[in-house]
């Protein structure tokens, strides 16, 4: 009676496991998949500094510029501490 309560004591866990690394492991695919649903969104942002560019309008330029550089390196850590490094 003992060994059959351990036995599905430990099949529980081992399935609650699983199911917390599948919920993980879903999660992560879905934050990948929202880097490319953002690109369209991230072309248009480009071309509107590029037409600034173009005008003149440094100061705007910039500020975009080191914006995608601060989001680069707060994107590039979250990937080196994830587990697919």
């Amino acid at each position: 009676m003992r060994r059959t309560v351990f036995l599905w004591s430990a099949v529980i866990l081992l399935l609650a496991v699983a199911f917390v690394f599948g919920l993980k492991t879903g999660f992560d695919l879905g934050m990948a998949h929202s880097f490319y649903v953002d690109a369209p969104a991230k072309g248009v942002i480009a071309t509107q500094r590029l037409n600034a560019l173009h005008e003149g309008k440094l100061p705007f330029v910039i500020t975009g510029l080191e914006f995608e550089v601060d989001q680069s390196i707060l994107w590039h850590n979250d990937f080196l501490n994830s587990r697919w490094v």
